[in-house]
Formats: structure tokens, sequence, C-alpha cells
């Protein structure tokens, strides 16, 4: 579906909290964050205590995507859903994002615990996995492994996909025991319209270096969602590490024209110039950042990087003087560990003095 046909079947079923919860998630994973919290308050509003999912959904829709003014307002809805629906998920999730994680991690433990039944216990492991605790995940995918590929519970085989992948990523060997493959065919069989089937998909094959593989997750995903610039950009990064430059270009182009405001893929195809030589195309897109985007505040400090790296000194050093304030935590940490933006940050500190 595209996010259009989303739209319409959300105005369509205004009335249909389940719908309205589908419709709403979807929007969310594909990063139409205002559309999502329209429709998800909406869901909410016919079902607060029957809708576990709309809440999660929700907090994550305005946590990603900065529509809120107020920072606690995720944290507040997720606690507020809690208690309105009492769900062992909904539960999981908000200790997933409480602050201090050791703190909570032992009552989702508790959660796991109490359940047994398979998928519950792979929403439930997948949520501690927020926390970076793997004990959890590590039971769930080895309980699992066998059955998953007959699920028709699409989020507990995307739980179990995306666990295994960052188990993998964190070299914890139980991961390296099972295969994705048969999980991600099932996912495909029973979500084939849902952004994280091709994510989850093309993620395994990242993993797995198989760049023949992404292309064939990145086309089997515009097949059925042909207008979703993500995948784009999916296939675009396949491309490049396949050293075809022209179908990345293309792909970049595709998705910066399905969502100008799709910074991933500006960026990504300023590099792209920049690597290519094509030096004042890809200074000139960098300097749509703060056209396209202005709330962006980390996409802007990245597109300085490169205005930095092509001489434009004071230019970059004024988009990171304006910009770094207004960076979350992990994006400061990743600011911490570039080489070029730390150098602007000092020269900005000289200049200053």
């Amino acid at each position: 579906m595209t996010i259009l046909e989303l739209v319409c079947a959300g105005y369509e079923n205004w009335n249909d909290a389940a719908i309205l919860f589908e419709t709403g998630h979807e929007l969310e994973e594909r990063s139409r964050f205002s559309l999502s919290e329209k429709f998800l308050r909406r869901s909410i509003e016919l079902d607060p205590a029957g809708n576990p999912g709309a809440y999660i959904a929700l907090a994550f829709a305005l946590f990603r995507g900065s529509t809120s003014n107020d920072d606690d307002e995720p944290l507040e809805i997720m606690r507020s859903g809690m208690k309105a629906t009492n769900s062992p998920l909904q539960h999981a999730w908000t200790h997933a994002i409480e602050p201090d994680q050791d703190l909570h991690f032992p009552k989702i433990e508790a959660l796991f615990n109490a359940t047994s039944d398979l998928n519950e216990r792979l929403c439930i492991a997948n949520s501690s996995m927020w926390g970076q605790h793997t004990s959890l995940a590590e039971v769930a995918v080895a309980e699992a492994h066998k059955t998953v590929g007959s699920s028709t519970d699409p989020e507990a085989i995307a739980s179990y996909i995306y666990m295994m992948l960052n188990l993998n990523r964190m070299e914890k060997l139980v991961a390296k025991n099972y295969s994705v493959a048969e999980a991600i065919q099932q996912l495909v069989k029973v979500a084939p319209d849902n952004f994280a089937t091709y994510s989850a998909w093309n993620g395994y094959c990242r993993l797995l270096e198989d760049w023949e593989g992404a292309l064939q997750a990145t086309s089997a995903g515009l097949k059925s969602i042909p207008d979703e610039e993500t995948i784009m950009l999916m296939a675009a990064n396949a491309y490049m590490q396949l050293d075809n430059n022209v179908e990345a270009e293309k792909h970049l182009l595709m998705a910066m024209g399905a969502k100008p405001s799709f910074i991933g893929a500006r960026l990504t195809l300023a590099r792209l110039y920049d690597k290519l030589g094509r030096t004042e195309e890809a200074v000139a897109l960098a300097r749509t950042f703060l056209i396209v985007n202005p709330s962006y505040k980390w996409g802007q400090i990245l597109g300085a990087a490169l205005l930095w790296k092509n001489g434009h000194k004071d230019e970059a050093a004024n988009i990171v003087a304006e910009a770094q304030s207004g960076i979350p935590e992990w994006a400061q940490q990743s600011m911490n560990s570039n080489v070029i933006l730390q150098e602007i940050v000092q020269y900005i500190k000289t200049i200053s003095n």
C-alpha cells in the first residue's frame, strides 16, 4: 500500500479502532509521524482499554518524529497505556523505555517468565533489547527457531528476526546457531504490505554482506510499497556496494522525489557525488538540508561535515554552531567520535575566543 492508500484507509475507517491502529502503526514505521499520530490518537480515543499497541506506536511516533514539544510525552503515553490496558506487552515496552534500565529489566524478565505463549515471549524479549539486555532474547530465539517459520503473528516474527540480527551484531554465539531465512520468508507471506518486512529482509542481507540478496529484498519491497523512500535508499546502498553508481544515483533521486525532506537520501547522494569527484554537486546538495528539513539538526551537522571537507569552513562552522544544541544524546555521542566534526567544534571555539 502506498502512503496515500494508507491515509485514505485511515479516514475511511475513522470509527474503527483496529484499522486506525494498523494504519497509524504502519505510517509510524514509514516515518510519516504527524499522520501516524493523528490516527493513533483517534484509535486510543475509540478503544482506550483494548488497544495496547496504539499507545506503543504513538509513543514511538512522538519519540522518532519530535512532533511533541514535551520531551516527556512519549513516556507518559506509555505509562497511561500501561494503566489503561494492563497488557503484558504494554508493561514490557513501558519498562523498556523508562530511565534506569538496570532497575526496570527485572520487571520485564518477570513478565517474560509469567507467560508461556511463545509469540508473547518473543515480543516481550524484543523490548528488553532496547536497554541492551540480551538474556531474554537468547532464550526466546532458542525456543522459537523451530516453529517461527509457521507463525502467523507478524509482530512476533519480526521480533524474532530483529533479535537475531542484533544478537549477531553483538557477537552473541547463540544467535549464530539459527537461520533467519525461513522466518523472513514467512514474514513476507503474512505481512507483504508492511515496511518492517522488507527492512528486516534487507537487514539480514546486509549482515551477511549479500548485496545481491539486498537488491532482491528491496525490489520485492518496492513492488509491494512503490512509494517507500527508505527502501529506495536501501537499494541505493546495495548498488553502491556493487559499484553500480548509476543505479545508486537513480534510486537516491527517486527517494528524494518520493520524500523531498528525506535527509538520509540527500546525504548519501552528496557523499556519492563527493566520492565521484562531483564536488560542486555534492556541496550544492548539502546546502539544501537547511531548506528541506530545518528541524533535523543532526542531518544539517552531517551536511556541514561535507562542506568543511570541501573547504567551506566558515559556512560549516556556522551550521554546526547553530545546530549542535538541538541534537539528541545519541547524536552528540556520534559527533564526539567524528574526526571532522570535532575539527569544526575546535574551530568554533578558536574563532569565538
